[in-house]
């Protein structure tokens, strides 16, 4: 009986904090959960991590990217939120314009501080993730029941 009870309880723990997830229709897919985007802290220490592995940074080379990758997490971050109050195309064009020199710096100020051998591999890395980029939009036009929800 309190195996019974202690099911149900644990059941009804577990639909009730379903029922609060919120859900908002995204554009071109199903419901999905609302997400918070993470803090440019994270962002950062993330992309850090990521290269410091990939390039196998010295302890002088990762405080450096951290310090570069804060800096364009913060900055596209601003953004971010500047663009949810434009209307205009051209205004968005330009914004877009600032964050791409935003990424560009991130990447210059990266490949300052590697050695001729991590540069070689940091270009290939930005080359194969510039290449997955394009095949993911390929294929998003190619198929376009994918990037667009079904009646439209």
């Amino acid at each position: 009986m309190k195996k019974l009870i202690l099911s149900l309880a644990a059941l009804s723990i577990i639909s009730i904090s379903q029922a609060q997830t919120t859900t908002t229709p995204v554009q071109g897919g199903p419901e999905k959960t609302q997400k918070t985007p993470p803090s440019p802290d994270k962002v950062a220490q993330h992309d850090a991590i990521r290269i410091a592995r990939e390039l196998s940074l010295n302890d002088d080379q990762k405080a450096k990217v951290q310090a570069f990758a804060l800096e364009r997490a913060t900055t596209n971050n601003a953004l971010r939120e500047k663009e949810k109050s434009l209307t205009q195309d051209a205004d968005k064009k330009a914004l877009r314009k600032e964050m791409k020199a935003n990424k560009d710096k991130f990447f210059n100020n990266v490949n300052g501080i590697l050695t001729p051998e991590q540069q070689t591999k940091w270009a290939q890395m930005r080359q194969e993730q510039m290449d997955k980029h394009k095949a993911m939009k390929a294929q998003k036009m190619k198929d376009p029941a994918v990037s667009t929800p079904a009646g439209n």
